[in-house]
């Protein structure tokens, strides 16, 4: 609760050491929360928000990697992937990754499990 709280309190503001402070607050929350319960998937997708938006994108795809091993079907988590995938795609000049091509046949492209093969390719 305090960590969505310091969040809030971070977008809302406009002066940047004030912004930065909340976020620290907010990210050292969320670590605090992921350690009581490391097996709570929205912990992580909110700790992966958290480092996106502070352009951390390898621990940003981490966060978010555990949040859908935890839960495969949580939809924000599969949209944050996608993008935060196709940010770092785009800064280290690579083509994003096709599903196509990593997934070996197509029962396993349309499930979940073809979406965590994929997140484990990255």
């Amino acid at each position: 609760m305090k960590a969505i709280a310091c969040f809030i309190k971070s977008r809302q503001n406009r002066i940047q050491p004030l912004k930065q402070s909340w976020m620290s607050k907010c990210l050292e929350s969320l670590r605090d929360s992921s350690e009581l319960d490391p097996s709570d998937h929205l912990v992580h997708f909110y700790l992966s928000m958290a480092y996106a938006i502070r352009r951390q994108i390898p621990q940003a795809l981490a966060e978010v990697r555990t949040a859908l091993r935890l839960r495969g079907e949580h939809l924000p988590s599969l949209l944050l992937l996608s993008l935060l995938l196709s940010t770092w795609a785009a800064s280290n000049s690579q083509a994003p990754i096709s599903p196509i091509e990593d997934c070996s046949d197509d029962s396993k492209a349309n499930s979940y499990q073809g979406a965590l093969a994929l997140i484990e390719a990255t």
